[in-house]
């Protein structure tokens, strides 16, 4: 389960407090899937990286799964950010240097002993389609498939929560349409929350809930 309660994000300004985010509220339980669209700098990103541990609201609390990660230490909020919740950007981030199948390892270096990690990382990869591509690098692959690899890499920790930062905005329509079936199919098992911000207003129409962010606020589409 995700909760917000109250959450408002203050930047300081020479004009005084720039408020981004203005008391949001929001439940989400597991399985949903849900696009937040609005325009540029109406702090969809704010919310995100609120959301993913990044960066802690001025008010308010957000738990997931009944755990406030901004509660906890530093470390304790890493390992949280690590097992808890799965990051996919517009640019996938794959790392030059290392193949396909290692990047999707990568999350498992910064936690505790991950048994079957490997055997995982392969399932995933066969499950995203790049069964062939284990041992390719990133330059060697399309954009459909490197975002492919990024949602693979995302899923090794098994995490409740997966954030997606514009994850079509890259890709011609077919790419873009095969990622978003993928996006989708997360949630199907009733275990995960997706969450993503897009421009795409077809995009959005997919997932089960829509919001727009206005004034500071999430309003319900």
């Amino acid at each position: 389960m995700l909760a917000l309660r109250g959450i408002s994000k203050e930047y300081p300004s020479t004009a005084g407090p720039l408020r981004v985010l203005n008391a949001l509220s929001l439940d989400l339980p597991p399985g949903s899937t849900a696009s937040i669209m609005g325009p540029s700098g109406c702090g969809k990103s704010t919310l995100l990286s609120i959301l993913g541990g990044l960066d802690a609201p001025s008010s308010g609390e957000y738990t997931l799964n009944g755990a406030n990660p901004y509660t906890l230490s530093l470390d304790a909020l890493a390992r949280f950010r690590n097992s808890s919740i799965g990051f996919v950007f517009q640019d996938h981030c794959l790392l030059p240097q290392l193949t396909v199948l290692e990047n999707v390892l990568a999350p498992t270096l910064a936690s505790a002993a991950t048994p079957g990690a490997d055997e995982r990382a392969r399932h995933l990869l066969h499950q995203v389609g790049l069964r062939a591509r284990l041992d390719h690098f990133p330059a060697q692959l399309s954009g459909g498939e490197k975002q492919r690899a990024a949602i693979a890499r995302a899923l090794i920790l098994d995490p409740p929560l997966v954030l997606c930062d514009e994850p079509t905005g890259n890709l011609d329509h077919a790419s873009a349409t095969s990622v978003a079936d993928l996006l989708l199919s997360l949630a199907a098992s009733g275990e995960r929350i997706v969450i993503t911000v897009t421009h795409s207003a077809e995009l959005a129409g997919r997932f089960h809930r829509h919001f727009t962010l206005h004034d500071g606020a999430l309003q319900t589409d």
